[in-house]
């Protein structure tokens, strides 16, 4: 992994889409001088969430921009060798910032490292509590109304009391959220988490299934024994009525 390559393309690069991750992609396998990558297609399209076929019709898009150079062929076994041609500029403009500093006897300074990855994992989020002025936006509303909560601002003052009782304490409190409506503690007053859209449908098919089942049973008893007062269709209006129940204004 280079993270000095990848900050070049973030930096410099004109692409944008999915050619602009696929460079990305490269440049995370290349040498820190931008040489040296030679990921198989597979591997740029998994990592570039894209089709393999997608990502092979983007390579020429990206030589045909100036900023990948494509050795086919040249790589291990057999492999294309891809390359960053526009940070061999860079590292010379690099180096012309290089100088002597008489403070410290004449010797030679570079220009600051760029970002390691060690660094940039000490950068992760720290847990925090229930953080003041922390609001319900639009999206995490819409978020809840996909689950059914149309009344999203008391279901978000539940959530807030609730971690502020237990003092809770998280990286992400959107995230929190998000579990919180989807499989979190929410409750509808009997200590329970209310159904989901999904399965309230199952439960609610699964139970129009049984009824019909038992009203098909009870016809075909009907029909054994010769109750059944008509056979043109009166038993499947029964049914009917038994499974919608009367019509209004009719007994």
């Amino acid at each position: 992994m280079s993270v000095q390559a990848m900050t070049w393309v973030i930096e410099n690069s004109k692409n944008k889409g999915s050619a602009f991750v696929i460079l990305l992609m490269i440049a995370n396998h290349a040498h820190s001088d931008g040489t040296g990558s030679y990921a198989g297609i597979e591997t740029l399209a998994r990592e570039a969430r894209i089709t393999e076929r997608q990502a092979f019709n983007l390579i020429p898009e990206l030589e045909h921009s100036g900023e990948l150079k494509v050795e086919r062929g040249a790589g291990p076994r057999g492999c294309h060798l891809y390359s960053l041609p526009g940070m061999k500029t860079f590292h010379a403009q690099v180096c012309l910032t290089e100088k002597f500093s008489p403070e410290n006897g004449g010797v030679r300074i570079s220009p600051e490292p760029l970002g390691t990855v060690k660094e940039k994992k000490n950068l992760k989020r720290a847990l925090t509590s229930f953080p003041e002025g922390f609001s319900l936006t639009e999206e995490m509303a819409g978020y809840a109304n996909r689950y059914g909560i149309y009344d999203p601002h008391a279901e978000f003052e539940k959530f807030e009391n609730y971690h502020r009782a237990k003092a809770s304490q998280h990286k992400d409190w959107v995230a929190a959220w998000r579990y919180w409506i989807g499989n979190g503690k929410r409750s509808n007053g009997n200590g329970k988490r209310p159904e989901s859209f999904a399965e309230r449908n199952i439960r609610e098919t699964t139970e129009i299934c049984a009824r019909v089942g038992e009203r098909a049973e009870m016809l075909l008893s009907e029909m054994a024994t010769g109750v059944s007062k008509s056979a043109d269709g009166a038993g499947s209006a029964s049914l009917f009525r038994g499974l919608v129940g009367p019509r209004p204004g009719h007994d």
